[in-house]
């Protein structure tokens, strides 16, 4: 990363930390500039910015107002302490006697159950839409992750009316959910997230066929900007370059060239494999004709849709059938089942969420099991995951290894489902 003049952003916060610790005139200076700082997420403040914050604070001209909830205080591996909150507090004298008590995301029942794992004082209480939805959390133990999703949540889904593109699979870790996308993709059902896609998603013709793809099904604005977006990528990732040309008039004429090419090979190739070869060779004319592909890299497309191919046979038992509409679903995500690790939802909300491979080596995980700290991340890591859905949460143990034993959470000391 030094070699590439590259940085990551918990180096930005440090050196930042330093500097505005060691020269007075940097927090002088943003002290003078803001007279308020609102600050969200307090919870997963870092002890490096709580400094930096205290360093602008101490001149006296700026006001802070900051809202947290120490239940959803999840990154203590990025050095977040729900109690840096109540430290802050302190050091700036601010009222905290404000309490946050209403819920517009999640339906009453999932309520009662997210204040079993982390009870707020006064207790939370449903305010939403959804907060009178009669659907009753379920906790599922079965034989296998694949199980639980397929014959319990996939079917509960659709006795609902829930949209897939309104569900999710949450997961400890993400390798969990690795298999899972595989063989629900072999089922036929539509899935993004680790696994779900039958080639590298890192391969330079990749995003641009999904979203070209994706167009041709859905030919709404922000679908063409996403696909104008995928050729601006993808030219950088092979050239190394920024060309801004991409969104000038003659940019635009070359993506309408391309996108009536991608139209006429799916008429002649609806596969997936077919469309791929062809297109990839095709639209790297066009793209060298026009200026935008330098002829060092002129064989770059061909080659990344050969790899794309090559893939997709080697993960896909019926890869000859697998069509272009499947390509354009990764670019829609709205359309698909959303596999994601349970820290990774953070921040987001569904209609019905599947929390599976809740073990105890998992949550809390097994390294974790001698640390108080840990096991209450941990706690508050599943109080996370529950509360992401609004109408349907359902819990999920399995049988799959002979080690698995429910996670504690879901016994007396959480959710009373044991």
């Amino acid at each position: 990363m030094d070699e590439s003049a590259q940085t990551t952003l918990p180096d930005i916060v440090y050196h930042s930390c330093r500097l505005i610790e060691a020269h007075q005139h940097i927090s002088r200076g943003l002290a003078a500039r803001f007279a308020w700082l609102l600050i969200d997420e307090f919870q997963d403040t870092s002890t490096s910015q709580v400094v930096m914050l205290k360093e602008i604070a101490r001149h006296g001209h700026t006001h802070f107002f900051f809202v947290g909830d120490p239940n959803q205080s999840i990154y203590e591996f990025s050095g977040a302490r729900p109690e840096l909150m109540q430290d802050f507090a302190d050091h700036v004298s601010a009222l905290d006697n404000i309490r946050l008590t209403g819920n517009y995301r999640s339906s009453s029942r999932i309520i009662a159950y997210a204040e079993r794992l982390c009870p707020c004082t006064p207790p939370m209480q449903g305010v939403g839409q959804d907060r009178d939805c009669p659907i009753e959390p379920r906790y599922i133990h079965c034989g296998s992750i694949l199980e639980a999703v397929w014959e319990h949540f996939v079917p509960a889904l659709d006795e609902l009316g829930i949209p897939l593109g309104d569900a999710a699979v949450l997961a400890p870790q993400w390798f969990s959910l690795l298999h899972l996308a595989r063989d629900l993709r072999d089922r036929e059902v539509p899935v993004i997230g680790p696994g779900a896609r039958p080639y590298r998603r890192s391969r330079e013709f990749a995003q641009f066929a999904e979203h070209a793809c994706a167009y041709l099904e859905d030919r709404e604005p922000r679908t063409a900007l996403a696909t104008h977006r995928a050729l601006f990528i993808m030219l950088l990732n092979i050239s190394g370059e920024k060309d801004w040309r991409v969104y000038s008039f003659e940019g635009k004429m070359t993506l309408l060239k391309l996108l009536l090419l991608a139209q006429e090979l799916r008429e002649q190739h609806p596969h997936a494999t077919e469309w791929l070869a062809q297109a990839g060779q095709q639209m790297e004319a066009i793209l060298v004709e026009d200026g935008f592909l330098p002829a060092a890299h002129s064989d770059a497309l061909t080659h990344s849709a050969q790899e794309m191919i090559d893939d997709i046979r080697r993960n896909v038992p019926d890869a000859a059938n697998l069509s272009t509409e499947h390509l354009g679903l990764f670019a829609r995500p709205s359309r698909c089942l959303r596999l994601m690790t349970m820290h990774r939802a953070k921040g987001q909300e569904f209609d019905a969420v599947a929390i599976v491979d809740l073990h105890d080596d998992k949550v809390p995980h097994f390294s974790m099991h001698g640390s108080p700290t840990a096991i209450a991340e941990a706690r508050r890591l599943l109080y996370v995951a529950t509360t992401r859905a609004r109408k349907l949460v359902m819990w999920c143990s399995d049988t799959s290894n002979a080690r698995n034993e429910p996670c504690r959470f879901l016994g007396p000391d959480g959710l009373e489902l044991l």
